[in-house]
């Protein structure tokens, strides 16, 4: 059995996402439990639904964090950075860490990277808050940065 390595509603609630290491996406219906939609993606380490779209950004172990549409299935854009992602609360701009113990701040839209976190160790999974206006990341070395 392969693990589930992450998994994010959607903003309205009405799906889930979830990702694995058998480098699955999967698109589930909250309210009926059905599986809509399994993408086939490579090393899938964590799923993020927009905030503001039906779109999805799944970050993967070996490669570049991608944003899926979950209705069709396809690939919409590449974003620089791997491991972990995640959508500000804007949709606008994702937080992704990369190689080289770095946290980058990515345009959604143009991909152009906004700014850099640098950091000591490995960075795990980071989360904005509410109004977006801050991002805290925590490393394998045990500590936390806002």
């Amino acid at each position: 059995r392969l693990r589930v390595t992450s998994v994010c509603f959607s903003a309205d609630g009405a799906r889930l996402a979830s990702a694995s290491f058998d480098e699955k996406i999967r698109v589930w219906d909250t309210a009926t439990g059905a599986l809509l939609r399994t993408i086939e993606a490579s090393a899938v380490r964590s799923v993020h639904f927009s905030p503001t779209d039906n779109k999805v950004l799944a970050s993967a172990g070996q490669t570049d964090s991608i944003v899926w549409d979950v209705d069709s299935g396809e690939r919409t854009r590449i974003i620089a950075g791997r491991h972990f992602a995640v959508f500000s609360p804007d949709g606008r701009t994702v937080a992704t860490s990369s190689v080289g113990n770095v946290m980058l701040l990515v345009d959604a839209g143009s991909r152009a990277v906004r700014s850099r976190m640098d950091h000591t160790s490995p960075v795990f999974p980071s989360s904005f808050s509410v109004d977006g206006s801050k991002l805290a990341t925590g490393c394998y070395d045990g500590t936390c940065k806002v």
